[in-house]
């Protein structure tokens, strides 16, 4: 038999004193007598024991006081989170006198695979109707990051750890919870932002993010919160919400109506928005509400960045005569260099023609192409349609997928979309076809 040396000074400081179970403990002169308090100290030595036994499966004997630690920490989270349960009947007292703490320690496991299962299975569901993005932390954290977390979470030894690093961040304020515990409270958030945001066109919401001003895919951001921002915006000024499009003028209505409210005033408006919301939309209301204060936070001190103007007027100008030659060089030396083609276009590109040179030298991948049809606005791409309207007259390779894409737009568009598309191509239909 091992010998294993139980130090004093895993009762101390270094415990995290936050924990449940060692508040109980920390109170307990009042509650529980003497022999009750000795009764407790010799149990937990006895299942520290076992755990230690069974973490070394016979393989050694003998342990550093490091992995003690480790395995008294995952201890105390399981008999924590057990008790916690008779928290608002206040019976967690009776527990610890009724019973040993080995079998609350096994009642404890047993609600942390149930909280598993239930886990799994929540998980499962978000996976199947998932808002589909580009931003590469929504989708690693999602289907790797907590796929990672249910493959590895172990309740035996490291039950209080995580695992992973839950790189994207949700709207809601987290609770200092670790473990399994932080896990459910982070997947209840996912889920609920991932219906929110479920209730519009996935290509319009992309088509908000690519108008944000920074690198939207490869950057750790909250895409809920730029959603429910723009539908409360679009709601004020009468808007269509389900566009997710707001204009110039709309936004400069905005930043007049907020600039006069006081932050109380805003978080009534937020809050009355909501609930109007909750006629047209499918959603958690609980969990909208819970996020007031950080969107009215985020309105007040950052309206110009969560407040997304349709930059349809930036991007293409059809009267606009060609940059000089030395610009466009620049500009197709800097489209080599980057990762993010289609914002240098957008930024930098100012006519038609332009656009037009710059995908016919085959700068842009196949992505890339279908990337700057999406972020261009109707009326745009019922412009480039008479340029590429025919493979037969068309040259590079992207001229010919161009048509193509075009032509997949088009045939996802709304009848009502594409009576608009239609009008406006009747309109220009004097204009060539490129040969």
């Amino acid at each position: 038999m091992m010998n294993l040396i139980v130090d004093k000074i895993l009762f101390t400081d270094e415990i995290d004193h936050n924990n449940y179970f060692i508040d109980l403990l920390n109170k307990a002169k009042g509650v529980l007598n003497s022999s009750e308090l000795n009764r407790i100290s010799r149990e937990w030595q006895m299942l520290l024991y076992r755990q230690t036994e069974k973490y070394l499966a016979g393989r050694s004997s003998s342990i550093t006081i490091d992995k003690v630690k480790q395995i008294s920490k995952s201890l105390i989270y399981v008999l924590s989170l057990e008790l916690k349960r008779y928290e608002k009947s206040n019976s967690s007292w009776e527990i610890l006198q009724k019973k040993s703490l080995e079998a609350i320690f096994d009642d404890g496991l047993n609600l942390i695979e149930n909280k598993k299962r239930k886990l799994a299975k929540k998980y499962r569901k978000l996976l199947s109707n998932l808002l589909e993005t580009k931003n590469t932390f929504y989708n690693e954290t999602i289907t790797k990051g907590i796929k990672g977390f249910l493959k590895l979470y172990n309740g035996q030894f490291q039950a209080d750890e995580i695992h992973i690093t839950a790189d994207y961040p949700v709207c809601a304020e987290l609770k200092n919870s670790l473990g399994i515990e932080f896990m459910e409270e982070y997947l209840n958030c996912l889920a609920a932002e991932n219906e929110f945001c479920l209730n519009f066109d996935s290509r319009k919401v992309e088509r908000l993010l690519e108008k944000l001003n920074f690198d939207y895919i490869n950057t750790p951001f909250n895409i809920f919160e730029i959603v429910l921002i723009n539908v409360i915006g679009l709601r004020i000024v009468d808007g269509d919400i389900f566009s997710l499009n707001l204009d110039g003028m709309q936004k400069e209505q905005l930043k007049k109506y907020f600039h006069a409210k006081s932050k109380k005033q805003i978080k009534q408006t937020v809050g009355e928005v909501i609930k109007e919301l909750s006629d047209d939309l499918k959603f958690n209301r609980q969990y909208l509400f819970i996020c007031v204060d950080k969107i009215c936070e985020l309105i007040s001190c950052s309206f110009d960045n969560v407040f997304i103007a349709d930059k349809k007027d930036e991007i293409l100008i059809i009267k606009q005569e060609r940059m000089e030659n030395r610009d466009f060089e620049r500009v197709t030396h800097k489209l080599m260099r980057v990762k993010n083609k289609v914002a240098v276009i957008v930024e930098e590109v100012r006519s038609i023609d332009d656009l037009m040179d710059i995908i016919s030298v085959d700068i842009l991948s196949a992505e890339q192409c279908l990337c700057l049809v999406q972020s261009l606005s109707l009326e745009e791409v019922a412009v480039l349609s008479c340029y590429y309207c025919d493979e037969v007259f068309l040259h590079s390779e992207n001229e010919i997928m161009m048509v193509r894409i075009i032509d997949e737009f088009y045939a996802k568009l709304s009848m009502e979309e594409r009576e608009i598309f239609e009008s406006i191509v009747l309109k220009i239909k004097k204009l060539p076809c490129d040969s």
